[in-house]
């Protein structure tokens, strides 16, 4: 449930789990937040304000936004990824 106060939300997807390891966190983010704005948070708040969370939340945790990261969030907030190709960011970490 979504409230006002947004900062204690808490999120799991576990369609677009990756479990283990991998060397392409940057592009797994990127995909993973992009998604869930795309699919669902867009109706709840505006792009502007999930961005500046997103930003809080990597420097929180120490999380440089990377070229990798920006490339692949701004492209699937917008678009539809296929599953196969979700899967593929974390072992590749390329949409193609």
């Amino acid at each position: 449930m979504v409230t006002d106060d947004l900062s204690n939300i808490r999120i799991i997807d576990f369609e677009n789990s990756h479990n283990g390891p991998t060397t392409h966190l940057g592009e797994t983010l990127g995909l993973q937040f992009g998604t869930m704005y795309h699919v669902d948070t867009n109706q709840f708040m505006s792009e502007e304000t999930f961005d500046k969370t997103i930003a809080d939340v990597l420097s929180a945790n120490h999380i440089p936004l990377s070229d990798e990261f920006s490339k692949i969030y701004e492209y699937s907030k917008r678009n539809r990824i296929a599953r196969k190709t979700r899967k593929r960011i974390p072992q590749k970490g390329t949409l193609l």
